[in-house]
C-alpha cells in the first residue's frame, strides 16, 4: 500500500509541477500525456490493483477544456485519483458515481429532444420565457441575460455551439422585490448520472444566476467567494428548471445570496448560498 501512495504521488507531484512552471504549451500537453500514459502502465496493473473509470479520451464529444483521468483501487482503501486540467467543476462527483454503480464505463447517448425549436428551445421552456416577457414588456422585469442573445464575450455557460445540447436560458430581475428569475434547460450535453443533470452543471447554473443577479440587477462588480449547495432532488435532463435568487445579507464588501432551483411543479431540487465579494477599485 505503502509503496502504491508513493508511485501515486510522484507522478501527481511531476504532473503538476508542469503545469506550474513556464514552459512551452506544447510541452505541457506532451507531458501531460506522457504521466497518463505511465499512470495507466504502473497504476493499472493487476500488482498496483488499480483500474481506470474514465477518461475524456472516451468522450469525443467533451469539447470544453476538460481533461481527466480518474482511478478506483481494487483491493486496498485508494478510492479515486484525478488528474485534471482546464475546468473541472463537479468531476469527483461524476466519479463517486461511477465506483457506487460498479461500472467503469459507462456512457449513454441521450439526443437533444426532437420537440425544441430551432433556438434549441422547448415547448416548456418557451411558453415559462414568454410569460416573463410579458412581464418585461409591462415594466415589471427587466431581462438582464438570455442564450438567444449573443454577448461580447466568450462565457462558458454559453459556449456550446449547437443549440439545445448544454444550456439555455434567460434570467430576469425584478427591481420592486430585488429579486431575480431564471428559466433553465438542462440539455443532453449536460449529463451526469444516466438520464440526469451532472452536479458540475447544476452549479454551472447556481452560479450563473447569482452573478447576473449581482453584476446586472445590483450593478456591483463581484468575484464568487462561496457557493454552499445542497441537492435535494436529481434534474431529468432535458428539463426545464426555475430559479429565484435575492440578497440574504450585505456586510461590506461581501452579499451573501440565496438561491433556490425548482422544478415547474414546484419542487426544490437545489437550495443554497453563495457568497459574493465586491472587487475594490484600483484607483482608490
Amino acid at each position: 500500500m505503502a509503496r502504491r501512495l508513493q508511485c501515486i504521488k510522484s507522478y501527481l507531484h511531476q504532473y503538476h509541477t508542469a503545469f506550474s512552471t513556464n514552459a512551452a504549451h506544447s510541452r505541457c500537453l506532451f507531458t501531460r500525456t506522457h504521466l497518463h500514459k505511465q499512470m495507466q502502465k504502473k497504476l493499472l496493473s493487476s500488482s498496483t490493483g488499480c483500474v481506470r473509470m474514465s477518461s475524456s479520451a472516451s468522450y469525443p464529444t467533451m469539447s470544453n477544456g476538460f481533461s481527466k483521468k480518474l482511478f478506483r483501487g481494487r483491493n486496498s482503501g485508494l478510492k479515486l485519483i484525478g488528474l485534471a486540467s482546464g475546468i473541472g467543476v463537479g468531476m469527483l462527483a461524476s466519479a463517486a458515481w461511477s465506483v457506487r454503480q460498479g461500472s467503469t464505463n459507462a456512457v449513454e447517448s441521450i439526443a437533444i429532444d426532437p420537440t425544441t425549436t430551432e433556438s434549441g428551445w422547448l415547448p416548456e421552456t418557451e411558453e415559462l420565457c414568454a410569460k416573463f416577457q410579458a412581464r418585461v414588456d409591462a415594466g415589471e422585469l427587466t431581462l438582464m441575460r438570455s442564450t438567444k442573445t449573443p454577448l461580447n464575450r466568450v462565457v462558458y455557460s454559453l459556449s456550446h455551439p449547437q443549440k439545445g445540447a448544454h444550456f439555455e436560458y434567460e434570467i430576469f430581475y425584478d427591481e420592486a422585490t430585488q429579486k431575480g428569475y431564471a428559466v433553465i434547460q438542462f440539455g443532453p450535453q449536460t449529463q451526469g448520472p444516466p438520464g440526469y443533470v451532472h452536479g458540475g452543471a447544476s452549479a454551472t447554473m447556481f452560479d450563473t444566476v447569482t452573478a447576473v443577479y449581482v453584476h446586472k440587477g445590483l450593478q456591483k462588480t463581484c468575484v464568487t467567494a462561496n457557493l454552499n449547495m445542497n441537492f435535494r432532488r436529481p434534474i431529468p435532463l432535458n428539463s426545464t428548471v426555475l430559479a429565484e435568487t435575492w440578497v440574504e445579507k450585505s456586510e461590506g464588501r461581501k452579499h451573501l445570496l440565496r438561491c433556490e432551483m425548482k422544478s415547474t411543479d414546484g419542487q426544490v431540487l437545489i437550495e443554497g448560498t453563495a457568497l459574493w465579494i465586491s472587487v475594490k477599485n484600483k484607483t482608490t
